[in-house]
């Protein structure tokens, strides 16, 4: 081989290394993902009244905070309902065409955060959903600057649609002014904890609420001094017996009517400061004595992600979230 050709050869399998490595760049660090997803389904019950009902899509990164910002896109995407009932063995139908809008499809991680801005699903056209029929809601998270995690990066909200109640009539639960300790919604169903160790379950239906059924429930729940929701499957629960203040979580089984021993403490110390703990998903509105008001927002796996204070104020006589 003469030495011309040779450098010929030379030069051509070096174009062709450059070509390569511009067509794969090496691919980023970081981790895209839902916080929501971990929870597959993520159940929520829609009423089909005039009200507006929507749910919330966090994108989170994993791994070192960004340096840069990081573009995420979310889309509606049907194709992974079949998937899904694939592989968990149901046959959930898809949210009706044009029925659900997000209230944005792109979103930044700013450089140095873990999260960009919720966005939201709204349900546009409750019209186009049947009473007491299930339907599946898969959001997909997408990023041109990092990588999305797979396992996290579709949330499945499982929408369970359930005629608007008379408004007219009223369902007798107690008393006419019930003395209860914590009164909460979870997984269609209302409970109530009438004492430190009398929690009851009350199935909610078109007609009202259902027969009570008295919940099995480990000793040490009676220890917390209020419960709220964490999602549809774990209890969140303010624990004041000890001189930190914990926030302790319970997993709860509504077809076994049972809620079984703690599973995580996720809030070690601190919160006895807190006079009520108002949950809206998995960020947590705690109320100081002072009338302050703090937010302390979760991840999938109950590890915090952000705290902030609202402002003062909030002396109000009671507070709930919508």
């Amino acid at each position: 081989m003469t030495l011309s050709r040779y450098l010929l050869l030379s030069a051509a399998f070096f174009l062709l290394s450059l070509g390569q490595s511009a067509a794969q760049p090496e691919r980023p660090s970081l981790r895209i993902y839902i916080s929501e997803a971990s929870r597959k389904p993520f159940e929520r019950i829609v009423t089909l009244s005039p009200e507006k009902d929507s749910f919330r899509i966090t994108a989170f990164c994993d791994g070192e905070l960004p340096e840069k910002d990081l573009r995420v896109s979310f889309a509606i995407d049907k194709s992974k309902v079949q998937a899904f009932n694939s592989e968990c063995g149901t046959s959930y139908k898809c949210v009706p065409e044009g029925s659900v809008k997000l209230s944005a499809t792109t979103g930044i991680i700013p450089a140095g955060a873990v999260k960009a801005a919720p966005a939201e699903a709204l349900l546009v056209r409750k019209k186009a959903l049947k009473a007491g029929e299930k339907y599946l809601l898969p959001i997909t998270v997408s990023s041109r600057d990092a990588i999305v995690d797979e396992s996290r990066g579709t949330i499945f909200y499982l929408l369970y649609s359930t005629a608007p109640a008379s408004g007219t009539e009223a369902v007798r639960i107690g008393a006419v002014e019930p003395s209860f300790r914590d009164f909460l919604v979870m997984d269609g169903n209302l409970l109530i904890r009438w004492g430190y160790d009398d929690l009851k379950a009350y199935k909610i239906n078109e007609k009202g609420l259902g027969t009570p059924r008295k919940m099995t429930i480990p000793a040490n729940i009676t220890k917390m001094e209020h419960l709220f929701p964490l999602g549809d499957d774990l209890l969140g629960a303010q624990c004041r017996t000890n001189s930190d203040g914990q926030l302790w979580a319970f997993p709860v089984d509504f077809q076994k009517d049972a809620v079984f021993d703690v599973s995580k403490i996720f809030g070690t110390s601190g919160y006895n400061i807190f006079s009520r703990i108002y949950p809206s998903g998995l960020d947590l509105y705690c109320l100081k004595d002072d009338t302050v008001m703090m937010l302390y927002s979760l991840d999938g796996d109950l590890e915090w992600t952000g705290v902030s204070t609202i402002g003062g104020s909030w002396d109000f006589g009671l507070i709930f979230p919508m």
